[in-house]
Parts: C-alpha cells; structure tokens; sequence
C-alpha cells in the first residue's frame, strides 16, 4: 500500500527535483512561428497547435480542423511521414468526438500502412489509441492488447510519455475488472515515470488518472482515499500552472468525491465549486457530471431544494446533447431528494420516468 509521507516526498521531488524543466507551449505563439517555417515545419507546428487546443480547451473540432490543413499540405508534399502524423492526430479527434468507427478505420488502415516503418513512437501511438478505442468499446481485453503492444514499440524509442500513459490505461482496465492488486501495479508504474516524462500535459494525467485508481480502490481500502487526494492535488496544481484546464477540473471532481467518501461534505462541496471555474472548456457530459456532484453534496448537507436545482440545471445541459445514462441517473436524484423532502409526487414522476430509461437501456443493451 502507498504511504502518505512518501508520496508527499516523491512528489516534492518529482517537482521541483526533476531534471526536466517543463516549458509551457502558447497558441498564439506557434501560429506566429508558422510565417517564417518551411513547408514540413509548418505541419509539425499546424499538429502541435491541434494537440493544444484539445488537451487545454478540450476542442476536438480545433484538433480536427488543424490535422486537416496539416494533411492537405502533406499530402500536396507527397510528404509520408507528415501524412501519416496528421491522419493519427484525425483519428485522435474523431475518437474524442466519439465517432469510433471513424477513429479506428483510419488507425487500422495506418497500422498496415507503417507495418516496415521505423517510426516506432508513432507505430505505438497507433496501437496506443487503437487500445482507447477498444476500451470506449467495453472490449477489455482487445484494449489491453493494443496498450500492451504499444508499451513494445515506446520501450525500444524510449518514449517514456507513451509508456506512463500506457501503464495508466493498463490499470484503469484492471479496476474496471476489479483486479485492484493490478491496477496499482501498473499505477505504480506509471507514477514511477513521472521524472523521465517530458510533456505537462503526460504529468498531469498521470497524476490526475492515478488519483481515480486510488478512490476505486478505496472501495476496498478507505486508506487510499487520503493517496488519492494527494495525486489529484497535484495534478490540479500542475493543470492550472499550464493551462490544461480539463484536467483541472477532472482532478477537481476527484478531490472532491475523494473527500465525500470521507465524509467532508463542505471541503467536497468546496472542489464542486472549484470545478466549476472550468466550465467553458467542458463538453456538455462534464458539465453534467459537475451539476450531479453539486446536487449529491448538497444532498449530503441535507440541503434538497439547491440539489434539486441543480438536476434541473443539468437537464437543460442535456438539451443540447441528450445521453439516456446521465438521465437516468437525474432521475434517480429526483426520485431520491423529493422523497426527503416530502414531495412524493415529484419523487413518483422521477421513478417512473427511472424506470422507463432503465428498461429502455437495458432492452438496448440485451439487444446488443
């Protein structure tokens, strides 16, 4: 088991120790560089101002539209290996817009085309986001394939960030198989890559992804709960200090359900407000995701009327992008906190209204 003071320590280290001394990367600064480039600068440029706006302002339509130039402008070049970079960070936008079978025909279609490349950082990155795919997919074991294979190809380029990041998904597949003893394997291995990593960016989700392993395992050891906090803290420190501000407020919404199981409600409710100084850099799932939080600790203040508020809030989200899961779960709220406030009304529409989407969920998912 992690102990407290040591990761304090490691992570002191990790820090302010590190070799590495991480720069932060501006847009706009990129975009003023592209003037007096040549052409195949410009499309690592145009890729790397894709990368950015996705991973700080989680805008995977950016990400799309500047891996798009970057492979027209390749592809007048004739320019391969520029080709191939732009079509990854394509099928990159497309999974993140949650169109997978686009995503994984242009993965695929790559993984044939670079078999005898010797670009192995970007064969891994194939495999690497082939695995994402399969894991969004449910399929565990394709998943844990394709990261396995991809951690070969990183090993022999001495890409560390594909490797941390790999052994992150590795043992987020394993908690979702409770195979807690292997996730924190694999976290563990993760984390102990953090000095080699170069990006903000890997850091940060390292830190952040680790934090969320520590409070699933925490269903089993409460003493986890406290590691978690720990991470998620530091990678909040990490994300405001870079401007990655989805994962902000990720780690947010982790510290604080962290303190929730604890039984904080105000600190918890305090990382609820936080989260939300992010708000416009989310898609509307997050949003949502961050309304629920309000409402449950308030709930847990025995405040029903603001957490019903707020599941009113996050159905108006939903409009704009409707999700029969996140209904449900509004409506299992409704359902709950009109019940304790005596509104057995309200709290019967919100049962019925339950009921028909879980059934109507579960007919899908039978079908299927």
């Amino acid at each position: 088991m992690f102990k407290i003071k040591y990761h304090i320590y490691f992570l002191f280290f990790f820090l302010f120790g590190s070799r590495f001394i991480l720069q932060a990367q501006d847009i706009t600064t990129l975009k003023s560089e592209t003037s007096g480039q040549n052409d195949t600068n410009k499309i690592a440029t145009w890729l790397k101002i894709a990368n950015l706006f996705s991973d700080k302002y989680g805008r995977p339509d950016s990400l799309l539209y500047y891996s798009e130039i970057a492979l027209k402008k390749a592809s007048e070049l004739n320019y391969t290996e520029g080709q191939q970079n732009a079509l990854l960070n394509i099928a990159i936008a497309y999974l993140k817009k949650n169109n997978l079978d686009s995503s994984m025909a242009i993965l695929n279609k790559l993984l044939i085309a670079t078999k005898k490349s010797k670009d192995l950082t970007l064969k891994g990155n194939i495999k690497y986001y082939l695995g994402f795919n399969y894991r969004i997919k449910n399929d565990a074991k394709s998943a844990a394939e394709y990261y396995f294979a991809s951690v070969t190809d990183y090993e022999k380029s001495k890409y560390y960030d594909g490797i941390g990041l790999a052994y992150l998904r590795l043992g987020g597949i394993f908690v979702f198989e409770k195979q807690f003893d292997q996730a924190l394997l694999y976290g563990r291995k993760a984390i102990a890559l953090l000095p080699k990593t170069v990006e903000p960016f890997t850091k940060v989700t390292i830190l952040s992804g680790m934090s969320g392993i520590c409070i699933q395992v925490a269903t089993k050891d409460i003493n986890f709960i406290d590691t978690s906090i720990v991470f998620a803290k530091t990678a909040l420190v990490l994300a405001d200090q870079f401007g990655y501000y989805t994962k902000g407020n990720q780690s947010c919404v982790s510290i604080s359900n962290a303190y929730s199981i604890k039984g904080d409600n105000e600190l918890a409710l305090v990382y609820c407000k936080q989260a939300m100084n992010y708000r416009k850099y989310l898609f509307p799932s997050e949003i949502v995701i961050s309304y629920l939080n309000f409402s449950d600790c308030y709930a847990r203040l025995k405040q029903y009327k603001i957490a019903l508020a707020y599941l009113d809030s996050s159905k108006i989200v939903l409009r704009s992008s409707p999700d029969p899961y996140y209904e449900m779960l509004i409506e299992e709220r409704v359902y709950n906190y009109n019940k304790e406030t005596g509104n057995f009304a309200a709290a019967l529409d919100g049962k019925e209204r339950y009921d028909l989407i879980k059934d109507s969920l579960f007919t899908i998912e039978k079908n299927e």
